[in-house]
């Protein structure tokens, strides 16, 4: 029989009164306090985990309990009586190779979850949000942006014509009451530009239109923003930087009211520094399309090669501000990688 100095606690009082724990060979506790002596079995009383030499806790069913110091004699008891719950914490956090591995382990998940789970949850909730509220997010940004960003278009009314009848064209065989419209806007602040909102607006703006030298290379600026709108990269960048409004969406399935996402989509938006794999997803959109109409790839690689004049790659936003570099998606449609043949 081993005998452990304990404080005891009688779960009536926040007193506490010296006494001896004992641990008898037959797994048995007995409690001995101010001529008092109270017996537990094993199987009803709780031990708390062993952190290190701090002082251990034993939890009795009358809601009593004992402070005991000396971990050595109680993890021994244990280790005889209870070989599963031998010190397994003490173990593992008075070693520093466990320390590391758990330490490893938790940043490789924290990692996994920011890299993985969080895309792969805005995704769920980008494509499972009902088009309305798409719609509204769309509107309020559209909103905010004109008069300060955007200004009505100085082109002539009937090139304005042209250039959204040819977007309606483009999105006929989109997903049907995706409601894809063109807006055409003035923005010496953005220069040649364009982008695409969570409504369904594509905006151009005039500098865009003045700078391509064929309306096929507007087509194909189109097309890239189109890929964007089909696969709801702005509204999923917006969520990703976000992840407090997103596990709020994706719980209560509404982002209308998470004002956090509406107030983050105009910036996201304006800066639309896509991740590389959402503008590879667009770039191919784009490619596919000019494909299926007969349209040169090189197209889109010359309005890329004369925006690129008049950007810099490191002070821009929309079409500018993405990877993969400028240079390697005007290689993409100069050489096409799905065919491997020259797209002239």
């Amino acid at each position: 029989m081993t005998a452990l100095d304990a404080y005891f606690y009688d779960g009536k009082t926040s007193n506490r009164h010296p006494a001896y724990l004992h641990l008898q060979s037959s797994g048995e506790l007995v409690v001995n306090w101010c001529d008092t002596e109270i017996r537990h079995s094993l199987e009803s009383v709780k031990f708390s985990s062993r952190l290190g030499n701090t002082r251990r806790l034993v939890y009795f069913l009358d809601g009593s309990q004992c402070e005991i110091a000396d971990n050595d004699a109680l993890d021994a008891f244990l280790a005889q009586h209870q070989p599963q719950a031998s010190a397994l914490a003490h173990k593992l956090e008075s070693k520093v190779i466990y320390a590391g591995a758990a330490l490893i382990i938790t940043a490789v998940a924290v990692w996994a979850t920011i890299a993985y789970g969080v895309p792969a949850l805005a995704r769920s909730v980008a494509f499972a949000l009902p088009a309305n509220t798409e719609r509204a997010l769309g509107d309020r940004v559209m909103k905010t942006l004109d008069g300060f960003l955007f200004f009505p278009s100085k082109l002539p009314e009937l090139r304005q014509k042209e250039l959204k009848a040819k977007f309606a064209q483009m999105v006929v065989n989109t997903k049907p009451g995706a409601g894809y419209v063109l807006e055409l806007r003035e923005s010496k602040k953005i220069g040649a530009n364009a982008l695409a909102l969570p409504s369904g607006i594509v905006v151009m703006t005039d500098e865009m239109v003045q700078l391509a030298k064929h309306d096929e290379e507007l087509v194909a600026v189109l097309a890239h923003e189109l890929g964007h709108l089909e696969y709801r990269h702005g509204l999923r960048h917006a969520l990703q930087s976000s992840g407090v409004a997103l596990v709020i969406a994706a719980v209560v399935g509404d982002i209308a009211s998470t004002s956090a996402i509406a107030a983050a989509l105009p910036t996201v938006l304006l800066e639309a520094k896509y991740s590389r794999a959402f503008e590879i997803e667009a770039d191919k959109y784009a490619l596919q399309y000019l494909k299926t109409n007969n349209i040169p790839l090189k197209r889109f690689a010359d309005i890329l090669s004369r925006m690129q004049d008049k950007h810099s790659d490191n002070d821009s936003t929309g079409f500018l501000s993405s990877h993969p570099a400028t240079k390697e998606r005007i290689q993409a449609f100069l050489n096409d990688r799905s065919t491997g043949s020259n797209a002239n």
